[in-house]
């Protein structure tokens, strides 16, 4: 055998271990980059599945459930922020806003609501009446006796659109409340019976 061809022979033979030992690593990152796209198309469809069916848990969700859970959030929310204005000269005229002292009171209904708007049993809705119709018993006592209950200084403030807007929002809820006293308006239900259809 001539130096040429052990010479072509030895440079064949480390080509063919370079090659293989390149192998894995393409493998590797073959199967990585297979991975990593089976991966976001599975889950891209399993978050696709999850939104058609909280659209079809939607859709048969009544149109009043929406509108008491519009009203449940605004009942929540809107005593957070200033009821009452007041203005203080000194020198210059200040214009405050506070918040009624019983925010956590008031609060409750619209956090109460949304919890139990999700479980279907028959006592939810009643429960939900009597805790909201108790605070709309307490906004009306505190509406002709404010200081104390809603504010402790001696100034005659002025309410704010927050604190009508609060009153209107705890009317529609507590009518809401009376409406949808059926556990079949509960949210949980409509799941299970969406489940269903589906499994079916």
């Amino acid at each position: 055998m001539s130096k040429t061809s052990t010479a072509q022979s030895m440079n064949t033979t480390a080509t063919l271990i370079d090659t293989a030992e390149e192998k894995p690593y393409e493998t590797a990152l073959r199967f990585l980059m297979r991975w990593i796209t089976v991966s976001i198309v599975g889950w891209f469809r399993i978050f696709l599945r999850m939104v058609r069916f909280h659209l079809l848990v939607v859709r048969s969700v009544s149109p009043l459930v929406h509108g008491f859970i519009i009203a449940s959030i605004a009942v929540g929310v809107l005593p957070v922020f200033g009821w009452f204005r007041y203005s203080i000269s000194l020198g210059e005229t200040e214009t405050f806003e506070v918040t009624t002292n019983l925010w956590y009171l008031f609060f409750l209904p619209g956090a109460s609501s949304l919890l139990l708007i999700f479980y279907p049993f028959q006592k939810a809705f009643q429960i939900q009446t009597v805790l909201s119709g108790l605070i709309a018993l307490l906004y009306v006592v505190a509406f002709f006796f404010p200081e104390g209950l809603h504010y402790n200084f001696k100034l005659q403030p002025q309410p704010t659109v927050f604190y009508f807007a609060y009153a209107a929002a705890l009317a529609l809820h507590l009518t809401l409340c009376g409406v949808l006293k059926r556990r079949e308006n509960g949210i949980l239900y409509k799941i299970r019976e969406q489940w269903k259809i589906k499994a079916a």
